[in-house]
């Protein structure tokens, strides 16, 4: 077989070859263009800053046609940006690139020294929100004449290009939890070290695949995040390592690291499986506070025993612990706060500590209150008034005013039981329930020793208000049956929820309506539609260009915004067909 020859173009060149078909990349294997506005920015970068990219394969016909078989989303990117008006997005890093100027005098003429040099000024061009065209003149001649590397596989027929094809592109590309990873350089060595630790392997529940595909370096940075910078929290893995590697320290990661070391010594098999890839961060972040007491370690475990045994199952002024998120992927500040809120009160109530409030619970109940500010408050009041009938529905509302300005008094849990009584009663999760059928008039509810009423309540309030509209009772399982696959099965709706929180990373904005709990529904729905029409290649940029040109949209019918945006992605992928890109 005939070694491939090797061939070196211009940028300019190469890409004029590809615009007038002498080298082609649209082989009838080869897919369309999927690449993110992130991983453009990042090519364009690369090529400005005159850095590293690796060759294109290319396929030779015997007529000189040439193929492309692995480089076409790069090369897509880069026409993309020299000709099709592509702005450079503001989330790009690195945006400030250095050049060399000529130094010209007041007349435009290029200055020359006394030794007939041309003299040359340091200069710096921020290409965030620019196109090619805006480029300054030594930028776009540094971009043109890039020099692109390709490697030429000659005597092919379709059938060699189509191999060709899938052999380059048989690999694993990094999933976004190994991606995020790449943006914490300063503390990567310190959290190689942590992994290595025993504790991710003979004291907890990781699965293999876990193990592999970036979960547990999640754990460990959303670890640090939760015990040492709870009041910034951030719910993307990518703006955790980001915000840790300009803010943390490294004796956060040594904490950590001596924290496990402790655990090794005490975690018993029949805990160990508190700690999996969900809740870890969460058991980590309350023993790290338990460490402040100086307390024996194991009565540490024998918590951690009580509490899968029984206090998981038992309601805590009047809600579980896995019903404080009822939404699987949610990772909101609030839920956190309010989580972890509920774990100290429950650790102080077994340790027999007197009460004395919970070291978070201010910022916790600050969480809330957004959450309750960003539009909670007005949609609780008209979900309200729309579900109860004209006896109840003064006191309903009394009863959303009071939780609003003052917290969760008895008098909301009162509202709670009247609407149960009214109707309401199959709509309301076991722990809003009981917060309201095992109240009566004449009797209160027992107070409960060593334990202060607490934020927890207060998101048990939020949740109140939530179901009681039917509009947001309907889930993604149910647009996905309705509209996509009636037999669909819970392990796929759940796979559809792990892609979801991939595909969130990116949309820029992340207080965005699209990434909203209320929204969640049709969010899973559409991406299950993607999976199913084997579109899902696409998400990525989609949602991040649907969420720019539609940030306003409404929320309030998740059917209809979820019909909305598959309508809105069917364009888009035929705009990309059309446009050859």
């Amino acid at each position: 077989m005939i070694k491939p020859r090797k061939q070196i173009y211009t940028l300019e060149m190469y890409l004029n070859k590809v615009r007038e078909f002498d080298i082609r990349n649209d082989s009838d294997v080869q897919r369309q263009f999927v690449w993110s506005n992130e991983q453009v920015n990042e090519l364009i970068v690369t090529v400005l800053t005159d850095d590293y990219v690796p060759p294109i394969i290319l396929g030779e016909e015997d007529s000189s046609q040439l193929w492309i078989v692995d480089g076409g989303q790069r090369t897509a990117a880069l026409k993309k940006y020299r000709y099709g008006n592509y702005r450079i997005t503001s989330a790009v890093e690195n945006s400030v690139i250095p050049y060399k100027s000529k130094v010209k005098d007041k007349n435009g003429r290029v200055v020359i020294d006394n030794e007939g040099n041309v003299v040359w000024e340091k200069a710096f061009f921020d290409i965030k929100n620019k196109t090619y065209e805006k480029l300054p003149d030594e930028l776009k001649k540094r971009l043109n004449e890039y020099q692109i590397e390709t490697v030429i596989h000659e005597h092919c027929d379709n059938h060699r290009i189509s191999q060709l094809i899938k052999r380059y592109n048989n690999h694993t590309s990094m999933n976004t939890n190994q991606k995020a990873f790449t943006h914490i350089d300063n503390y990567a060595r310190n959290i190689r070290e942590i992994l290595d630790k025993k504790f991710f392997n003979d004291y907890s529940e990781y699965t293999e695949a876990e193990k592999t595909k970036g979960v547990v370096e999640r754990v460990v940075v959303e670890t640090v995040m939760c015990s040492n910078h709870l009041s910034d929290w951030k719910k993307q893995t990518k703006a955790i390592c980001t915000y840790l590697n300009q803010h943390a320290q490294k004796e956060e990661f040594d904490k950590l690291s001596d924290n496990l070391r402790r655990l090794e010594q005490v975690v018993t098999d029949d805990v160990k499986s508190i700690f999996n890839s969900k809740d870890s961060f969460l058991f980590l972040t309350l023993f790290d506070r338990f460490t402040k007491w100086e307390i024996e370690d194991r009565a540490f475990i024998g918590f951690l025993r009580k509490f899968k045994k029984y206090l998981r199952k038992s309601p805590f002024n009047g809600v579980l612990f896995d019903e404080i998120d009822l939404d699987k992927g949610t990772k909101d500040k609030a839920v956190i706060m309010a989580k972890l809120d509920m774990l100290e009160n429950m650790l102080r109530g077994y340790l027999h500590m007197p009460e004395g409030g919970v070291i978070y619970s201010d910022i916790a109940k600050e969480g809330v209150k957004e959450r309750v500010d960003e539009g909670v408050k007005e949609r609780a009041k008209e979900g309200v008034k729309e579900r109860v009938d004209e006896g109840v529905k003064e006191r309903a509302k009394e009863g959303v005013k009071e939780r609003v300005d003052e917290g969760v008094k008895e008098k909301m849990k009162e509202g709670v039981e009247e609407r149960a009584k009214e109707g309401v009663k199959e709509r309301a999760d076991r722990g809003i329930a009981a917060a309201g059928m095992k109240l009566s008039k004449s009797e209160k509810r027992p107070k409960q020793e060593n334990f202060s009423l607490n934020v927890c309540t207060d998101y048990v309030g939020t949740m109140v208000s939530m179901k009681g509209r039917a509009d947001n009772d309907i889930t993604s399982e149910d647009i996905i049956k309705e509209y996509i696959d009636t037999k669909v099965e819970q392990e796929d709706v759940e796979l559809f929820e792990i892609m979801a929180n991939d595909i969130s990373e990116a949309i820029e904005d992340i207080d965005s309506k699209l990434l909203s709990d209320q929204n969640r529904p049709s969010f899973v729905a559409l991406v299950g539609y993607a999976v199913k029409m084997d579109v899902d290649c696409v998400l990525k940029e989609w949602f991040a260009d649907y969420e720019r040109r539609e940030g306003h949209f409404d929320i309030a019918d998740q059917r209809e915004n979820f019909l909305h945006m598959k309508n809105d992605l069917h364009n888009y992928i035929d705009s990309k067909t059309v446009d050859g890109v």
